[in-house]
């Protein structure tokens, strides 16, 4: 099964790289949970002492994926989308979880918009 998020760690530090090159590394909601994943990881390990977030191919991530059908909260019914976590105040909330991890870089391969423009904001450095 293809991955939508790469992870490795070079040294001291987490890269964790959007795998969507052919959508332009546009976010579903799998992309999200595996990117909240990585980052999690990445602040468990004593190891990693910075994460890095990037795009693979050549663009760094152009904002939600508006054509990939949406997933549905088992609870609730009403479709998930990117911006549902994002901007929802859980513990997945974008900023909250990056505010409360260890320094996080966002190297801007390429194009940014969206959701893409509005994540490497929570970042320590973009």
């Amino acid at each position: 099964m293809d991955t939508t998020v790469l992870t490795q760690r070079i040294g001291r530090v987490a890269l964790i790289a959007y795998n969507r090159p052919e959508r332009r590394n546009a976010w579903n909601v799998t992309c999200l949970r595996e990117t909240i994943a990585a980052i999690r990881a990445a602040n468990a390990d004593d190891a990693v002492g910075a994460i890095v977030l990037t795009g693979e191919g050549s663009s760094y991530c152009a904002g939600a994926d508006l054509k990939s059908e949406p997933e549905h909260d088992p609870a609730t019914g009403r479709p998930l989308t990117p911006g549902t976590f994002t901007m929802g105040s859980g513990e997945d909330n974008w900023i909250k979880l990056l505010a409360a991890s260890k320094p996080v870089v966002a190297a801007i391969n390429g194009p940014a918009v969206g959701i893409g423009a509005t994540h490497p904001l929570a970042a320590d450095i973009a």
